[in-house]
């Protein structure tokens, strides 16, 4: 259980710092998360890299932004 907890904690890290390498706010991210953790709003899929998940994740991030503001 803590081995889980640890490897959803690095996942989290590292769709946070892509996100605000690609240019997001710190802010802009926990309003798109909406008080969830960034790996209950983008699940992490089966057999998915750190980095790779990262990238997914601020895609589905940056679209989930776009709406918003657009809405």
């Amino acid at each position: 259980a803590k081995a889980a907890r640890l490897r959803r904690r690095d996942y989290g890290r590292a769709a946070f710092a892509t996100a605000i390498d690609d240019g997001l706010m710190p802010d802009e991210v926990r309003g798109i998360l909406a008080g969830r953790r960034i790996v209950d709003a983008f699940p992490v899929r089966r057999g998915e890299s750190p980095p790779a998940y990262a990238g997914r994740a601020v895609a589905e991030m940056m679209v989930a932004y776009l709406a918003h503001e657009a809405a």
